[in-house]
């Protein structure tokens, strides 16, 4: 299931049966808000490497899934942006938003990579989200049916 890092989700993928592919989206938003606000080398950079993936899957999206998985050999990449926040981790203040950027980024690492091997799966869930936006917007909207005010 595609999904944000949403802990409620947690007991869902406690059996096994579901397993989790975390959304790229909300790791690069993350690198994005702290950028805007401290202007980070660290998080541009962050960013920078995000934008990798997404040329990547730009070229696999709508291929054949073998044909996705194929074109996806983006692992050197993702391994190598792993890596690099690795190393850019003990050279920050551990409150910072930035460390708490990177750690949300670390922890969801595991849970991002099987897009990588799977060609039906996505880096993101941005075309869901998207999908679910005009619900989300109409139920407030239902909300004053019947209104005069």
């Amino acid at each position: 299931m595609h999904a944000d890092g949403y802990a409620g989700f947690e007991d869902i993928y406690r059996s096994g049966d579901i397993r989790e592919v975390a959304c790229m989206a909300h790791v690069r938003r993350k690198f994005v808000d702290v950028h805007r606000a401290q202007g980070s080398a660290i998080a541009d950079e962050a960013i920078r490497r995000i934008a990798q993936l997404y040329a990547v899957e730009k070229e696999a999206r709508g291929s054949p899934p073998d044909r996705c998985a194929e074109i996806r050999q983006a692992k050197p990449i993702f391994d190598d942006l792993k890596a690099w926040l690795h190393a850019q981790l003990p050279s920050i203040s551990g409150k910072s938003p930035l460390a708490v950027a990177i750690r949300y980024a670390l922890t969801r690492m595991k849970r991002l990579r099987p897009y990588l091997d799977h060609g039906i799966l996505e880096l993101d869930n941005n075309t869901a989200e998207r999908a679910m936006r005009s619900v989300a917007i109409g139920r407030k909207n239902y909300l004053f049916v019947g209104s005069l005010t």
